[in-house]
């Protein structure tokens, strides 16, 4: 199937504009998850680049053959934004199978970035997902949860922290919950946005939103929810940003990180004590199951007057019990 649509940019509004308009075209293409949610998150970033730094311009989308074409077309010259386009551009180069940048006769500039769509999934790969997760002491329910679901591509993992505690925490809690057991298609920022729409005007919560895919983490993470990656040679605790969804203001980023071929990730809600990076050995993470390791770290670190859940991702180390 061929086809091309192309949405003209000049104001935020047009952003929401764009994804819906694009969705509505790549459901027609029959693609796999992992590429459509590049698709979108390429003509994102490229869309908010023209907001940022042009005078308009516009996003086209096309399918040629095996691949999707995405042009970004700015009104403006070269010279009055050269030296300004960085991250946006970063994350299109890094998502794309190739990335080109022209300038026009009328020194308007140009950006084409193309996916291959006979790349496929990546190759399937397997991940270790463990969760534990309990309320605060004097509470029967918890505002915290974890879900997590392999899609096509990768899986797709997601931490929720409901500020407050009790039932109207737990009740707040499960109506996220169902957003993203209804999501037909996994993209993090349609994910986003579906949560924001829950939490608008509520008590509020933080989330850790991740796509794992094979070679890479792509994630959204704001409030205090702590992510710690480990590798074989390394601990980083991965980036998030301020806001707290329905009470203060939340500027999202997708963030990408760079998968190992072995690795573990440890998501926590604010109610885990970080001491528990001292209590953990590259031999524990190795020899102990992930359900085990992650029970053992909200049994000895969960502060018993919040609710608290911790998930622990694995890849590439076997497990002996």
């Amino acid at each position: 199937m061929s086809g091309e649509i192309r949405v003209s940019i000049g104001v935020e509004a047009d952003l929401f504009i764009l994804e819906y308009r694009l969705r509505r075209f790549l459901n027609l293409l029959s693609l796999s998850d992992n590429i459509i949610s590049s698709i979108l998150l390429i003509s994102r970033e490229l869309a908010t680049n023209i907001l940022k730094y042009a005078e308009g311009g516009s996003i086209s989308v096309r399918r040629e053959g095996n691949k999707i074409v995405i042009v970004s077309a700015m009104r403006s010259e070269y010279s009055s934004v050269k030296g300004s386009l960085g991250v946006g551009l970063k994350i299109a180069r890094e998502y794309s199978t190739s990335f080109k940048e022209r300038i026009k006769p009328d020194g308007s500039m140009v950006f084409e970035a193309e996916i291959d769509l006979r790349q496929g999934e990546e190759g399937d790969f397997l991940l270790d997902i463990g969760v534990a997760s309990r309320p605060r002491y004097s509470e029967e329910k918890s505002g915290d949860f974890a879900f997590y679901k392999r899609v096509k591509g990768g899986y797709f993992v997601c931490v929720i922290d409901v500020l407050g505690h009790g039932p109207g925490a737990a009740a707040l809690a499960e109506e996220a919950r169902r957003v993203l057991e209804e999501i037909p298609e996994v993209d993090i920022w349609g994910v986003y946005l579906g949560l924001e729409r829950v939490f608008r005007g509520t008590r509020g919560g933080v989330a850790f939103i991740g796509m794992f895919y094979k070679k890479r983490l792509s994630y959204i993470s704001f409030g205090d929810i702590n992510s710690f990656l480990f590798t074989s040679s390394s601990l980083k605790v991965l980036t998030r940003t301020n806001g707290i969804l329905g009470k203060t203001l939340v500027r999202p980023k997708i963030f990408l990180e760079d998968l190992p071929l072995t690795f573990a990730l440890v998501i926590c809600t604010d109610g885990v004590k970080r001491g528990f990076l001292d209590s953990i050995s590259f031999e524990k993470i190795v020899k102990t199951k992930v359900e085990d390791l992650a029970s053992f770290i909200l049994e000895r670190f969960g502060v018993k007057e919040d609710d608290a859940t911790v998930v622990l991702v694995k890849r590439g180390w076997s497990e002996n019990g």
